[in-house]
């Protein structure tokens, strides 16, 4: 489903009423749905492969937060478990196919022909930003600059929505999470910009 479309258009207005009209603890659910509604409208797989990415990083950062700071070995491992197994999996959807045809290029000019497979992934919306936005939580949870956040369904719901995850500084995170439940403003202000780009591009729509 894209953004300029008119059925992302009803898709919202159908969110946005919704928000409103359930009650503030049960809000996170119904975006953390209408989220993995929208990221697994046209591949269920690729939806599959972000729930995975979520819980992966979920999991190490919790791991980290539990493991006594004395013990820095094995809070090291969770944490490069997290940023290497995230930036491998953005690796292969992203970067493999070129890394891969750049050698078997260079391997065809020397004479001795390319013999690195390539695939034909389709590369899944936003897998940069929501894998970077997850490291990022893991890498605040290893520097102590936050506590990792222990309800998975709140870490998904500000994984798969918010878009602006970056701009938020690290020692106010725990504060946005658990806005999902009660805070208005704070889910409108972050759904009135896709409104305002959407109504800005009337050219590009189908």
């Amino acid at each position: 489903m894209s953004f300029v479309t008119d059925e992302f258009v009803v898709f919202y207005i159908i969110v946005a009423a919704l928000y409103f009209l359930i009650p503030h603890r049960h809000r996170w659910k119904l975006l953390l749905a209408s989220s993995y509604f929208f990221y697994g409208y046209y591949r269920l797989d690729y939806l599959l492969l972000f729930i995975f990415i979520t819980v992966f990083n979920f999991t190490l950062a919790l791991l980290i937060d539990d493991t006594p700071k004395e013990n820095t070995a094995l809070r090291r491992v969770y944490f490069l478990g997290s940023i290497v197994g995230s930036l491998a999996i953005l690796f292969v959807f992203k970067y493999f196919n070129f890394v891969g045809e750049s050698i078997n290029a260079l391997l065809t000019s020397l004479g001795t022909g390319g013999a690195i497979p390539t695939f034909h992934l389709l590369l899944p919306i936003g897998i940069s930003f929501h894998i970077f936005q997850a490291i990022g939580h893991t890498i605040d949870v290893y520097n102590g600059r936050i506590e990792a956040e222990r309800h998975l369904g709140i870490f998904a719901t500000f994984n798969a929505f918010f878009r602006s995850w970056w701009r938020v500084p690290s020692s106010e995170r725990r504060i946005y999470c658990p806005s999902f439940g009660s805070n208005i403003t704070s889910i409108m202000t972050a759904l009135c910009p896709v409104c305002v780009w959407y109504c800005g591009v009337p050219s590009r729509r189908s």
